[in-house]
């Protein structure tokens, strides 16, 4: 290939590529500091945790018990002759077990029964909502690492499960963590006929902290903004990795793009000494340059825009885990920011290129072209 056009390609692929590490470092960054207000507002809503000792619950009358010193701590006024309708609008039950695929036993995946209840909210990827009584569902990563969609049928069992169980499933959700299957209590105990054991409650704000923890067979319990401090403070420790993005984009648009731009500029420089001899005034000569230089630019930052959505899906995608998934989605701010700093690094590499034309010399140029 013509050393012209090698640099003309490599000068594309260099407003390309900035283009692409832009989009990355900044969308990867948009959608991890988005997942605190994703999870704790959006799937959850309740104002404390308390996680039950699974020994205090080792049958149907323990829960029974555990469930109605709970909610008798929440509100000393709640008499064992309540409704259930009452007892769920102040604490929604959940069974959090770890579960195993029949068709791939070394993934960890995390069975989620959810009690009737309004503190956890289940969404698909378009930030709908998924009706747990429908039937199963599975959540987007568990179902792209098992290549399942919505009507296959899904063999699992639980980590203290013999037997495998089968049920189809029903909807496919976006969670940004507990990957696996998500099922109503209705569904676990009528359709699949098993026993709901309980490992967490989901509190609303009639909670009383040393109330709760004073339970017998409660653990611990976790206030929610506490979790939500938390997973923000673990995603700041990710700020180094998006910065790094940036600035490997900042030196791919101005380091290399203006050591290609000046050797294109002094393979051309005997055309442009030409130029003057002609009558070229110099002014048109940069024009020509500018234009050159931001055209090349600009058909890299145009194929960037898709090129850069695919691998931010990848980049996601690839730091991604069993238990850990993001949405790859890029906002119109972060594709605007990469978009002016692209632009603007291929600007001002062409004009610091054109102002060399300001320093033809057209004998030494003429001389050193024989």
């Amino acid at each position: 290939m013509h050393q012209g056009k090698l640099r003309t390609l490599m000068g594309f692929l260099g407003s390309l590529g900035c283009m692409v590490l832009l989009c990355a470092g900044f969308g990867a960054q948009s959608v991890a500091q988005g997942m605190p207000d994703m999870l704790y507002g959006g799937q959850y809503s309740y104002q404390t945790k308390a996680t039950i000792d699974p020994n205090a619950t080792r049958d149907d009358t323990a829960t029974k018990q555990v469930q109605d010193r709970v909610e008798h701590a929440m509100d000393p006024s709640t008499s064992a002759a309540s409704s259930d309708k009452d007892r769920n609008g102040q604490v929604q039950w959940v069974e959090e077990r770890p579960m195993e695929y029949r068709d791939d036993t070394s993934q960890s995946a995390m069975l989620n029964v959810v009690g009737p209840g309004s503190y956890m909210a289940i969404h698909d990827d378009q930030g709908k909502d998924i009706d747990l009584d429908q039937g199963a569902v599975l959540t987007k990563q568990a179902a792209q690492a098992l290549h399942l969609k919505v009507g296959d049928e899904l063999s699992f069992r639980t980590s203290s499960g013999k037997d495998y169980l089968r049920i189809p499933i029903q909807a496919i959700a976006y969670a940004p963590v507990s990957q696996g299957l998500i099922i109503s209590r209705s569904t676990w105990t009528d359709t699949l006929g098993q026993s709901f054991t309980p490992t967490a409650a989901l509190l609303g704000p009639q909670a009383k902290d040393q109330n709760i923890k004073d339970v017998d067979g409660v653990l611990r319990v976790t206030d929610f903004d506490r979790q939500k401090d938390g997973l923000t403070q673990s995603i700041s420790s990710f700020t180094g990795i998006f910065a790094m993005l940036k600035l490997a984009a900042l030196v791919l648009g101005l380091v290399v793009l203006y050591n290609l731009g000046v050797l294109n500029y002094s393979e051309e420089e005997r055309e442009y000494a030409t130029m003057r001899v002609l009558g070229f005034k110099r002014s048109e000569i940069r024009s020509s340059v500018l234009r050159e230089n931001c055209s090349l630019a600009v058909v890299g930052w145009l194929v960037g825009i898709p090129a850069a959505i695919a691998f931010l899906k990848i980049y996601l995608g690839a730091v991604a885990s069993s238990t850990l998934a993001f949405d790859p989605k890029l906002s119109w701010t972060d594709l605007s920011w990469a978009s002016m700093i692209t632009l603007g690094c291929s600007l001002l590499v062409a004009l610091l290129v054109s102002r060399r034309v300001k320093r033809i010399d057209m004998v030494q140029t003429f001389m050193s072209g024989e």
